[in-house]
C-alpha cells in the first residue's frame, strides 16, 4: 500500500515544526491519518488554515477512491445455518457490496451465486485475526459476525480481539 506525506504546518510554544500527515497514496483503501490525530500525538496547536487545506485535499482524495465497500461475513458452526438464512433473505443487496469470509463462508456465498474477493482460514485457524487485519489494512468497512452465544469457543481470544479492532476502527459490527 502505497503513501504518501502532506506538509501541515503547526506552531507549539517553543518553536514552529513543519509536520508530516502520512496519509495512503489516491485509490489506496488504507486509513487516512486525520488532522484531531496528528494534533494529540504531537501536542501541538495547528494552524487553522492548514489543518482547513489539508482536510480539503483529504476529501477530494476520498471522494476520488470512492469504492464498493466490502463486507466480512462470519458464523461459529450452530449459526452457520442463521448466516446462510440472511444471505439468501438480502442476496441481491449483498449483490452491491465486496464481500469477504471464513473459508466455510466463502464456499456457502460461492453455493448462492455471489463472488466473494479472497477468503481467510477458519476462525479457531486464525480466521479471525486475519480478517482483524484485514480491518486494520481498511480493507474491511463492515463486519456481520453470527456469534453463537450458548457455545465456548477455544479461540475466545481471537473473538474478542476482532470486536477490539471494530471497535477502534469505528467498523459496524453486527
Amino acid at each position: 500500500m502505497g503513501c504518501r506525506t502532506s506538509r501541515l504546518q503547526t506552531s507549539s510554544a517553543a518553536n514552529d515544526v513543519d509536520t508530516m500527515i502520512k496519509m495512503p497514496a489516491a485509490g489506496s483503501k488504507g486509513r487516512r491519518a486525520s488532522v484531531m490525530h496528528t494534533m494529540a500525538e504531537q501536542d501541538v496547536v495547528v494552524d487553522s488554515k492548514a489543518a482547513e487545506e489539508v482536510l480539503l485535499k483529504q476529501a477530494a482524495d476520498m471522494e476520488n477512491s470512492i469504492s464498493t465497500p466490502t463486507i466480512a461475513l462470519i458464523a461459529h458452526d450452530n449459526m452457520k445455518k442463521m448466516m446462510r438464512q440472511f444471505v439468501q433473505v438480502h442476496l441481491e443487496m449483498l449483490r452491491d457490496f465486496q464481500l469477504t469470509g471464513t473459508g466455510t463462508t466463502c464456499a456457502m456465498l460461492r453455493e448462492l451465486g455471489l463472488e466473494p474477493i479472497g477468503s481467510t482460514a477458519s476462525g479457531p485457524l486464525g480466521g479471525d485475526q486475519q480478517i482483524g487485519a484485514m480491518l486494520v489494512a481498511g480493507e474491511v468497512d463492515a463486519v456481520f459476525f453470527f456469534r453463537d452465544p450458548f457455545s465456548s469457543h477455544a479461540h475466545i481470544a481471537d473473538i474478542e480481539a476482532l470486536s477490539r479492532l471494530v471497535d477502534c476502527y469505528q467498523v459496524y459490527y453486527g
